[in-house]
């Protein structure tokens, strides 16, 4: 894992939009770069991950939801977003205060549940995704209100 691969694989993902983008090639001419789908912010957020980077994994997924539905998140993005804000919290150089990492993830396993009672999005291995926050919770050096809150939802 090199300190700039997460960087690479965003410089090509913004090369597919730019070249897919309707304004940068004329009517008539084919283009052959292949347009960025959710795999390819997902594998974007692996590299991010890899890294300890949750809030650019976070950013991907925001990304995806500002598309306005042409690339919607799937449970996988969510999981992922999950996922590095828990290893977040057990960082030695964490993102923010002890415990906020653990309600990053909680919130974002919330809206991925608000999301799956819309229909917008096929609910993956939620209750995995549920154990998983509460492991981290207890394994975090944090402790006050706002383990509790995560422990009581």
């Amino acid at each position: 894992k090199r300190a700039n691969s997460a960087d690479r694989c965003e410089y090509w993902l913004r090369k597919m939009i730019d070249a897919n983008h309707s304004n940068n090639y004329y009517q008539g001419e084919k283009n052959f770069i292949a347009k960025p789908n959710v795999q390819t912010y997902n594998l974007i957020m692996d590299a991010h991950i890899q890294l300890s980077d949750a809030p650019r994994v976070q950013d991907m997924l925001l990304e995806m939801d500002a598309t306005n539905g042409l690339i919607p998140p799937n449970s996988e993005s969510f999981s992922k977003v999950i996922r590095a804000w828990n290893l977040d919290e057990l960082h030695e150089k964490q993102y923010g205060l002890p415990g906020s990492s653990v309600e990053n993830a909680w919130r974002w396993l919330d809206e991925l549940l608000q999301r799956e009672r819309k229909g917008d999005v096929d609910l993956g291995p939620a209750p995995e995704l549920f154990s998983s926050i509460l492991k981290t919770a207890a394994r975090s050096s944090a402790r006050g209100e706002n383990m509790l809150t995560v422990g009581l939802a």
